[in-house]
């Protein structure tokens, strides 16, 4: 969603930070930042294996998060996409 919509930003694994860009473009959040702040040790698990990360959150507890944030990132883009071919 920052990429399609230009933003500038740092290469990060901080899902809030990047949600509180994506929230400065005025566009709406598919899911809280208490799902996010669960979500944001996952990515420091999966990608460093040797560091010493408690997980609060289950397989179960994230397949709907990820739904939503995956079918949210689609609705929005397949509108921008609309809007970029009646503008062409």
């Amino acid at each position: 969603m920052l990429v399609s919509n230009s933003a500038v930003f740092r290469r990060t694994h901080d899902l809030l930070e990047l949600a509180r860009l994506i929230q400065s473009l005025n566009l709406p959040l598919p899911v809280t930042e208490d799902d996010l702040s669960r979500l944001n040790p996952c990515a420091v698990t999966l990608r460093y294996a040797d560091a010493d990360v408690v997980l609060t959150i289950d397989r179960d507890s994230v397949r709907p998060i990820v739904d939503r944030v995956q079918q949210w990132a689609v609705e929005l883009l397949d509108v921008s996409d609309e809007d970029e071919m009646t503008d062409s």
